[in-house]
């Protein structure tokens, strides 16, 4: 991929932060992530020109105002994981 503006979740973490790394020469990289186990130490370069971070929680994000205010994104990753609480109804 080249020449493309790309949004990755979870970009922080141990995973997400290589996809970042292997994309970030060649494209421009905005981060979703809310810092929970990810960090900014797993990127290669943090302040590349290339890279802008957003720092939140996509359960709680105004994805729409996000996309507002990155540039038109032509691809998109996700490596962002969560721990989401279900209750399931008892069976007898």
């Amino acid at each position: 991929m080249k020449d493309k503006n790309v949004i990755v979740t979870g970009g922080l973490g141990f995973i997400g932060s290589h996809i970042v790394d292997s994309l970030l020469e060649d494209n421009k990289v905005t981060i979703i992530d809310n810092m929970s186990t990810g960090k900014l130490e797993n990127l290669e370069n943090p302040n590349h020109e290339n890279l802008s971070i957003i720092e939140e929680d996509l359960l709680e994000a105004d994805l729409d105002e996000i996309l507002k205010k990155a540039e038109e994104i032509q691809a998109a990753q996700r490596a962002a994981a969560g721990i989401v609480e279900v209750e399931y109804p008892k069976v007898e």
